[in-house]
């Protein structure tokens, strides 16, 4: 079973939350420079889709209550 956090690295498992120094012309960066940007992260936020059943679980629980306290969405 898998558990939050589990592909830490203080875990010993994985990566999650690395980052590296990137060379101006790799390809990763300019593919995440075409397509990321602030018009990107604001579209993400409008429509955020869950890492796995978990996540989607919980955003659908969140949805619920927040839409029951009366919370609105600011994005």
């Amino acid at each position: 079973m898998v558990t939050s956090g589990d592909w830490r690295p203080e875990k010993g498992a994985g990566d999650f939350g690395q980052f590296r120094i990137a060379n101006d012309d790799e390809s990763e960066l300019l593919d995440i420079l075409a397509g990321g940007g602030r018009q990107a992260q604001i579209a993400a936020m409008k429509d955020p889709v869950p890492y796995d059943l978990e996540t989607s679980e919980l955003l659908a629980w969140y949805d619920v209550e927040a839409a029951r306290r009366g919370f609105k969405r600011v994005i």
